[in-house]
């Protein structure tokens, strides 16, 4: 429910004043998350009835390359038994699923527009490979078409890799995991590093914490981040083979 948490600050220069607008739209995110996410699951697992059918939940590797094919029925949508063992019901559960999908359409064209705009934002300063091309804001639809379609056309290709390898596309997205989280712990770690001293957090701006907040704030982040990517590096079952062993480490090297 917080992975597109950072969408806003991406989004700042099509904002009026952000300075306040931003900051606000954070927390109030973090806040009807909380609120909504945390008793949503506590009721989901409360209603669990059978742990062993959902920690057996496994996918299947559509690798033709792989000799050993495991035929054993397997079950890749986990969420999905949560809320029908939770509900007693396949047609609730069916429904939640629904909507998540649709909550999902939604997310994804939010996340294209956020891909978008900091690709143009890249490409603006001539960082990228067709910057200029990359760079240019539609005249008529006020939006960066070419930097829109070229990442809807990567995520397309992203998409085709599972249906070569589950692991290569089980790495892929472990790897863009932990690049995000390592992009949220560097400006944390650095603010430690100049002691949240004011030529980098200004005492006149428009959100602001007390100061051990801050820092216990930025601390719980870059610990996290050092335990959350060793973390994604493990292979995803026991006993390692070539289909669950974890190359996310490979992938983010790469």
């Amino acid at each position: 429910m917080y992975a597109g948490i950072d969408s806003t600050l991406h989004l700042t220069e099509t904002c009026e004043n952000p300075r306040k607008v931003v900051p606000r739209a954070l927390m109030t995110t973090v806040v009807v998350g909380l609120v909504t996410g945390f008793g949503f699951s506590i009721a989901m697992c409360y209603g669990i009835t059978d742990l062993s059918a959902l920690v057996n939940t496994r996918y299947v590797d559509l690798n033709p390359v792989h000799i050993e094919v495991d035929l054993t029925p397997c079950n890749s949508m986990p969420i999905y038994d949560i809320w029908k063992q939770t509900t007693k019901s396949s047609a609730a559960a069916t429904v939640f699923l629904v909507a998540l999908l649709m909550i999902i359409l939604f997310v994804i064209v939010a996340m294209q527009q956020t891909a978008g705009c900091l690709t143009w934002a890249l490409a603006r300063d001539d960082a990228l490979l067709f910057s200029k091309k990359l760079g240019i804001m539609h005249d008529r639809l006020g939006v960066p078409a070419w930097s829109l379609l070229t990442n809807s056309a990567l995520v397309f290709l992203a998409g085709c890799v599972y249906l070569i390898s589950t692991t290569a596309f089980s790495a892929l997205i472990n790897s863009s995991i932990v690049l995000q989280i390592v992009s949220f712990a560097m400006p944390c770690a650095l603010l430690m590093l100049r002691g949240r001293s004011e030529r980098v957090l200004p005492a006149d701006r428009a959100f602001s914490v007390p100061s051990w907040l801050g820092w216990i704030a930025n601390a719980i982040v870059v610990i996290a981040a050092i335990i959350e990517t060793v973390f994604f590096d493990f292979p995803a079952a026991l006993p390692i083979s070539i289909s669950t062993m974890s190359e996310s480490y490979a992938a983010f090297q790469a």
